[in-house]
């Protein structure tokens, strides 16, 4: 029986794989999956529909800040390359030497160091990416590599 229930337990996955499979967009394949979710969470775990809604309105609110700051780091990436900061790191990046051997390592130090001093990853992504994927691209650099760095 308690097979039965763990396996009832993956029936949202199921359903969003399934409406995946089927081509339905994702924005409407994720909401049923959710309705799907908070039924089998009643159902086999008897919790109250408000506790439910109050559960997803709290994670709500932690994904808003989550975009806020994504909002923020593309916002500051854009400007800094509309301006030209961009382009004269890049620039001098390439006076200093940096190569195609160098770009992954040099990318990975700076975003350690950056992601450190301003304590989010996101911002960091945000203002890294352009800049390191450009100077890959330009030093000819293994993309991969630079990317997970």
């Amino acid at each position: 029986m308690k097979f039965l229930k763990g396996l009832f337990k993956f029936l949202p996955i199921f359903v969003l794989a399934g409406l995946m499979m089927l081509k339905v967009n994702v924005l409407t394949a994720a909401p049923i999956a959710t309705i799907v979710a908070c039924f089998v969470a009643y159902i086999t775990e008897k919790i109250k529909m408000n506790d439910l809604i109050d559960a997803a309105v709290d994670n709500v609110k932690g994904l808003i800040l989550v975009f806020f700051i994504l909002m923020f780091a593309y916002a500051m990436a854009s400007a800094f390359m509309s301006t030209g900061v961009g382009a004269s790191i890049v620039n001098m990046s390439l006076s200093l030497g940096l190569n195609a051997r160098t770009v992954a390592v040099t990318g990975f130090i700076v975003t350690c160091i950056l992601s450190v001093a301003t304590g989010t990853s996101w911002g960091t992504f945000a203002a890294c990416a352009p800049i390191f994927l450009w100077l890959n691209h330009i030093v000819g650099g293994d993309i991969l590599l630079t990317t997970a760095a």
